[in-house]
């Protein structure tokens, strides 16, 4: 299972691209402190490029529900949950504590 580590207190999104069976996700905003997928640690700025079954099971879920909305402009956000920008590209919300276990 792979963790994220951040300051409760900060919002990260979090730019997930598939290719094939991989993901690609960085950062966009991560004020704090480093992420970690799957041993790998990052700064904000920088990609990690994970197999699609190492990715977070809360960023599963949100990828899940962002699936099912159009990805042509203009695109809709979902509070809590994110963007869908392309076919393959998702923008991720993630505040902390908030890991959708709850809903």
């Amino acid at each position: 299972m792979s963790r994220i580590i951040v300051n409760a207190n900060s919002c990260v999104t979090y730019r997930v691209e598939f290719c094939k069976d991989r993901a690609n996700i960085r950062a966009l905003r991560n004020p704090a402190s480093a992420y970690e997928f799957g041993g790998m640690k990052s700064n904000s700025g920088r990609d990690s490029n994970i197999p699609i079954d190492d990715m977070p099971e809360w960023m599963e879920r949100r990828i899940a529900v962002l699936y099912v909305t159009a990805y042509e402009p203009p695109t809709l956000h979902i509070p809590k949950i994110g963007r869908r920008i392309d076919h393959n590209v998702y923008y991720v919300d993630y505040d902390g504590d908030d890991d959708g276990d709850n809903t």
